[in-house]
C-alpha cells in the first residue's frame, strides 16, 4: 500500500520541488541583473563601487567617497576585518594611488583607526588627480601577509 502512495506522491513532489528550484533561480538572476545596473551607473551618480580583496587572513573593502574630477580631495573609506593576525600597519606608509600615467601619489591623511586589533576602518585622503586619468588604483602594501592589494576605479 505504502509503495502504491509513494508512486502517486513522489512525482508531484519532484515537480514542485523544480519549480521551486527554478523559481528561486530565476529571482536570483534578477536580482543580480538589477545590482549591475545600478552598479554600471554609480560612477555617474557620485556614487562608486565597493572593491574587496578577500584573500590573505584579512579582508580589505575600499570605497571612494569623494572621487573624481569635481572632488576637491580624493577619499577613499577603507575597512580591514581579520580574526588571526594583529593590524599593526601604519596605512600611511602602505597606501599610493596609481594613475593611468603610471604616475604615484601619496596619501594626505588617514582619519581612522590606530594601528592595533583585529578590525580598522577610516578614511584615506589625497590631493585630486590634475588632469582626471582614465582610471585610478589604489594599492595596499602587506598587509596581512600580502604583498599587495589593488583596487582600481575607471573615471572616463
Amino acid at each position: 500500500m505504502k509503495t502504491k502512495y509513494i508512486s502517486y506522491v513522489l512525482p508531484f513532489v519532484l515537480a514542485a520541488a523544480i519549480l521551486w528550484s527554478w523559481s528561486a533561480l530565476e529571482t536570483g538572476l534578477r536580482e543580480a541583473e538589477s545590482a549591475g545596473d545600478k552598479s554600471a551607473d554609480s560612477a555617474e551618480n557620485g556614487l562608486w563601487e565597493t572593491r574587496k580583496d578577500e584573500g590573505f587572513p584579512v579582508n580589505v573593502s575600499v570605497t571612494p567617497v569623494e572621487f573624481g574630477r569635481d572632488a576637491g580631495k580624493w577619499k577613499f573609506s577603507v575597512t580591514m576585518d581579520t580574526h588571526s593576525v594583529e593590524l599593526n600597519e601604519d596605512i600611511l606608509k602602505s597606501v599610493s594611488l596609481r594613475d593611468d600615467g603610471g604616475n604615484i601619489y601619496l596619501p594626505l591623511a588617514w582619519e581612522g583607526s590606530p594601528p592595533g586589533g583585529h578590525h580598522r576602518e577610516g578614511v584615506l585622503i589625497f590631493d585630486p588627480v590634475s588632469p582626471a586619468p582614465a582610471y585610478a588604483e589604489l594599492k595596499i602594501e602587506y598587509v596581512g601577509g600580502a604583498e599587495e592589494r589593488l583596487f582600481r576605479w575607471e573615471l572616463k
